[in-house]
């Protein structure tokens, strides 16, 4: 989706949070645009930053979007590419439940299984390069006292998308002022 349509957020059938109104907008602009599949996995928990046995469990209207989003929109099943995506024992978790969105698209679960592998290692790789960035740029933040930078912190959903952040990294940036997220220079480690 690249716009947020008041169309699909006046299709919410109850008040929700405004992740979740950004999110029917996105599914309206994604619709329009007359899609064979909706990709709205099942997001239950994400592996944690912290050491120990927490459980980073994704929050209710995350985790069932893609149900209430399916009777908001009239949308029949087949249409929904909906995964189980559960990270809670692993990365490897989630690969069965793709492995049957492989299937319900013509492909071997073989191929699905070949696509999630590929896809956990692109993620990965990302990851390593996002972190060995932030590490750059704090070394830059070092170098440079005199500069300002700003950490911008928040959740991808609100922090990161230009409806929700209402232009603020923008306006920081246009004043010269760095904007490096969170994320990218956090490090666990150092807690």
């Amino acid at each position: 989706s690249t716009r947020i349509l008041a169309e699909g957020i006046a299709k919410q059938e109850s008040n929700y949070c405004f992740p979740a109104e950004i999110a029917h907008g996105a599914i309206q602009d994604i619709l329009d645009q007359n899609i064979d599949y909706l990709f709205l996995p099942h997001f239950r928990d994400m592996p944690s930053l912290e050491e120990g046995t927490v459980h980073a469990c994704m929050c209710p209207l995350v985790q069932g979007l893609p149900f209430f989003a399916r009777h908001a929109f009239g949308l029949d099943d087949s249409r929904i590419l909906r995964p189980l995506v559960s990270f809670k024992h692993g990365w490897e978790a989630s690969r069965v439940a793709f492995e049957e969105v492989a299937v319900k698209l013509g492909f071997s679960r073989v191929e699905g299984a070949a696509a999630y592998q590929r896809a956990m290692g692109e993620y990965h790789r990302f990851l390593s390069a996002y972190q060995a960035l932030g590490q750059k740029v704090l070394e830059e933040v070092r170098a440079n006292p005199d500069r300002a930078y700003v950490a911008l912190l928040g959740r991808p959903y609100n922090a990161f998308t230009a409806d929700a952040n209402m232009g603020i990294p923008r306006k920081f940036t246009s004043q010269g002022v760095a904007v490096i997220p969170y994320d990218m220079i956090f490090d666990p480690a150092a807690e």
